[in-house]
């Protein structure tokens, strides 16, 4: 957002595109709700990456949760759970 405050005008001439630049213009004309905005999302974004929750849900059943375990799964579990839950799909 704060990107296209500063160089979002000259790219969406560039790729000519007129809807663009009026969010541009939109953007620089509201700097401060602009700069309000990306604080509060920014904080929305780090809170929710702070809680740590990683769930895989499969047919409503929850088949690992990062919260339960205190870890990330494995590429070996992950390999796992997609080779059993599909050879039960097609079976």
């Amino acid at each position: 957002m704060i990107a296209l405050t500063f160089i979002g005008e000259s790219l969406f001439k560039t790729v000519d595109f007129p809807l663009g630049l009026k969010v541009c213009n939109f953007l620089k004309t509201n700097f401060s709700a602009t700069m309000i905005l990306a604080f509060i999302l920014n904080t929305m974004a780090q809170q929710l990456v702070a809680t740590g929750a990683f769930e895989i849900v499969i047919n409503d059943e929850t088949v690992f949760s990062k919260l339960e375990t205190g870890r990330l799964p494995t590429m070996e579990l992950l390999n796992d759970l997609a080779k059993t839950y599909t050879d039960s799909a097609t079976s």
